[in-house]
Parts: C-alpha cells; sequence; structure tokens
C-alpha cells in the first residue's frame, strides 16, 4: 500500500506512468462467482500494466512502493515472456486519481473505476457501461479473449 512519500512524486511521473497505462496498461470490473455470498458473485477490480522489458516494470514496482510483479512465460520460443504489475483496488483509490489528468485512451474506463471502488449500488450500471467501451476483437480483427462477457 502507499505511503505519503510515495504520492510525493512530481507531476512528469503521474504524466509518464500515464502514458504507460494508455498504451500498456488494463483496468476492469469484473464479476467473480461466490456461492457463498447471496446474489452469487461479487466484485473484483482488476488492474495491470504488462511489459516485455522486465527492468520497467521493476522500476515502476520500485518506485511505487506497491503491486505484485507476475511473470507471463509464453509457450511459442518466439515470443518474449512479459512481465505484469498488477494492482490491488486499494492501490486503485491512490493511483488512477493521479493519472486522470494526463490520460486520453483509457480516460473514461478510469473514470468509471474510480467512481465504482466507495460505491457498492451502482457498480451494475457501471460494468455494463465498461462492457460497451471494451473493445472485442483485436488490432488484427481477432476475438479478444478477456473481452467482457
Amino acid at each position: 500500500m502507499f505511503n505519503s512519500k510515495n504520492m510525493q512524486k512530481p507531476e512528469l511521473f503521474w504524466a509518464y506512468l500515464a502514458g504507460l497505462f494508455d498504451g500498456e496498461g488494463h483496468v476492469g470490473l469484473y464479476k467473480r462467482r461466490r456461492k457463498d455470498v447471496k446474489r452469487g458473485y461479487t466484485w473484483a477490480f482488476v488492474s495491470s500494466i504488462i511489459n516485455n522489458d522486465k527492468a520497467l516494470i521493476d522500476s515502476l514496482h520500485q518506485d511505487l512502493g506497491t503491486g505484485y510483479i507476475m511473470t507471463e512465460t509464453r509457450p511459442n520460443v518466439n515470443h518474449s515472456d512479459s512481465y505484469k504489475l498488477a494492482f490491488s483496488k486499494g492501490d486503485l483509490k491512490q493511483i488512477l486519481p493521479k493519472i486522470l489528468p494526463y490520460l486520453r485512451s483509457k480516460k473514461r474506463q478510469v473514470e468509471l473505476i474510480i467512481e465504482a471502488i466507495p460505491v457498492r449500488s451502482d457498480r451494475e450500471r457501471i460494468y455494463r457501461e465498461l462492457r460497451e467501451l471494451q473493445p472485442t476483437t483485436s488490432s488484427r480483427g481477432r476475438p479478444k479473449k478477456n473481452a467482457y462477457p
């Protein structure tokens, strides 16, 4: 989790992080099935930055002082491994408002996630709107695996 030192980064850092997030990041709100919950699901906030440059991901992790790193190994030897810096809902409360002014392509998604974090009653509406914003095909016209159901 953040501390006050992490939040005192210069504006240039947050603008840089926003640029990385616009290009390499993901933010989403998903329904996670849970039989032990009355309505049958809970909400899961997901956010990460993925890149093939491990040094970049390690540097972001160190500079932010939060998140966790995962390695995604590719089965095809011609593809590089990728590294994911993933964030918790608590991290998102701190990071997203800082990068919001600098975002371009993911600005609306981030606005919706910021709105959804403290509010439970509107999450269904926000989920539907995020689904509409999510592209269902890749840049090559193939169906996306992670597209909202």
